[in-house]
């Protein structure tokens, strides 16, 4: 499966419509919040919220909202390094600079962390070749 930058949450492994829509941009000393919503399929919309805390620290909430039925996948793609996962947890581990630490809750739901194959883009908005 090739990724594009829409395919970031799947339903089925099938590809999504890449049409998003900016609802939130707020800054604010110590907080910037973006919200943005991707009416991926028919019946499933995916909604993230990302937030830089302190100048220091991302926090990015993804959310599947609808009714759509089958295997929803969020996928995140590290740059070339070591990483580690355990459990529903998966971080960069680079000696020195910042690493990168992607976490899942379950909410109730079955949940598991797979590693699969990543792509790289050196060009922005076109797909890794």
């Amino acid at each position: 499966m090739q990724m594009t930058p829409c395919d970031t949450l799947t339903l089925d492994n099938r590809d999504t419509s890449c049409q998003p829509t900016c609802l939130l941009w707020s800054e604010t000393i110590n907080l910037v919040a973006l919200v943005v919503e991707n009416q991926s399929f028919a019946g499933l919309k995916h909604r993230r919220t990302v937030l830089f805390v302190d100048n220091r620290a991302f926090l990015i909430h993804d959310e599947a909202i609808g009714g759509d039925a089958g295997s929803v996948r969020v996928h995140f793609q590290f740059a070339p390094c070591k990483a580690e996962m355990r459990g529903l947890v998966a971080r960069t581990c680079y000696d020195a600079g910042a690493n990168l630490l992607a976490k899942t809750f379950a909410l109730g739901k079955e949940v598991a962390l797979e590693q699969e194959e990543g792509w790289i883009s050196y060009t922005i908005d076109r797909p890794a070749r």
